[in-house]
């Protein structure tokens, strides 16, 4: 059994396929919704098992009755509610095994989070992984903005699919790549 952590689907939510970054390129380059869907669900599938455990960090759809398309899903989900996340704790429990508004684990030292966590709320080595922000991340100089990855500062990771190819991403890469930034912060 693995873990893994995603962010961000958004299921069948059309504005996606038409959001664009600073340059003008889109964000998500598909022909329409239903591609999006399918890409991301097959992205999903090929990697999580039915008995791993996903967290999802929020925003998996808008629309209550996109919600079914978790039924399609691999994996034990749990959620971190995010800001699009609005139908109450009682709806979301028919979907997910565990609700969560932020997450701690102890054990990989990561607080899990929607929204990024303010620099001064995250635990001493502690590492904030979250989504909200898609294509972007939260920069060296604790800015918001597009930017070259290796340019994300060292207590933050971006789970967003934007950014993973729209697959969950394995717990033990985040952990791995928290170490290496870590090691390289603590040399500047």
């Amino acid at each position: 059994m693995e873990t893994y952590i995603t962010s961000d689907q958004h299921f069948s939510h059309i504005g996606m396929t038409k959001f664009r970054d600073s340059k003008n390129n889109l964000i998500r380059n598909f022909e329409s919704v239903e591609a999006m869907n399918s890409y991301m669900i097959d992205k999903w599938n090929s990697t999580v098992n039915p008995t791993d455990t996903v967290y999802m960090l929020g925003d998996i759809v808008l629309k209550l009755r996109h919600l079914d398309i978790v039924r399609q899903l691999n994996g034990n989900i749990r959620l971190v509610l995010g800001n699009h996340d609005v139908y109450g704790v009682d709806v979301y429990r028919e979907y997910f095994t565990q609700i969560y508004s932020v997450k701690y684990m102890h054990a990989y030292n990561l607080m899990l989070s929607h929204i990024p966590l303010h620099l001064g709320s995250i635990k001493m080595n502690a590492v904030n992984v979250h989504g909200h922000i898609h294509n972007k991340i939260i920069t060296k100089n604790n800015v918001c903005e597009e930017s070259d990855w290796s340019n994300q500062h060292h207590k933050y990771y971006n789970a967003c699919v934007e950014h993973h190819d729209y697959t969950p991403i394995n717990i033990n890469a985040i952990t791995k790549y928290v170490e290496q930034s870590h090691k390289i912060s603590n040399t500047q």
